[in-house]
């Protein structure tokens, strides 16, 4: 099984190139990150990240 990430990155699609600086700085770190460079949330109506935002660690 894989552990939850430590962070779940959220941004804005045109900010995808300045959210990937935070992604892999993140990951240099040591820290898991969870982001999805292919989510469409408003194609879906902002439901597809709902599943996994309980997933993070506390």
């Amino acid at each position: 099984m894989t552990p939850a990430p430590d962070i779940f990155l959220s941004y804005n699609r045109e900010d995808q190139a300045r959210a990937k600086l935070f992604a892999d700085a993140f990951a240099a770190a040591g820290l898991g990150v969870w982001w999805d460079t292919a989510l469409n949330v408003a194609a879906t109506g902002g439901t597809s990240t709902m599943p996994n935002a309980g997933d993070q660690r506390s």
